[in-house]
């Protein structure tokens, strides 16, 4: 980089941490039990922590949810989801999935053909399989 006398590294790891958003689904691994009753942890590639409702039984697997809502703390990002076959199927509430919102997996990277079904509100199968 010419011209660049100092560079902040932590910032310049917060601006390349993608932008997650509710009703955006992904895929990611489940590592441990939550403080709640059924819940389950993981982690981003970036440390990002995902509490999903329901996915105490999926410790151990990889799951697909969906994105309720994003919280900033002052010790980072924290993402809360719920597990797709607890998504309703009429979709209500999660219409930015249904109408074409992108999947992602546990690297934050979207999967560009991995989109759900209009009619089911159900996850395509996704073509990068781990």
């Amino acid at each position: 980089l010419h011209g660049v006398q100092i560079l902040n590294i932590n910032e310049l790891a917060n601006a390349l941490k993608p932008v997650v958003l509710p009703g955006e689904a992904m895929r990611v691994f489940i590592l441990k039990e939550g403080k709640e009753y059924n819940q389950g942890v993981a982690y981003l590639d970036d440390g990002t922590m995902v509490v999903v409702d329901n996915a105490r039984r999926m410790i151990g697997k990889n799951a697909d949810i969906s994105v309720t809502s994003v919280l900033q703390t002052t010790a980072g990002k924290m993402i809360f989801g719920r597990l797709w076959e607890d998504v309703p199927e009429n979709g209500v509430g999660d219409s930015r999935i249904i109408n074409g919102g992108t999947r992602r997996n546990n690297t934050g990277t979207s999967y560009r053909d991995a989109r759900t079904s209009a009619a089911t509100g159900v996850p395509r199968s996704i073509e990068h399989e781990d």
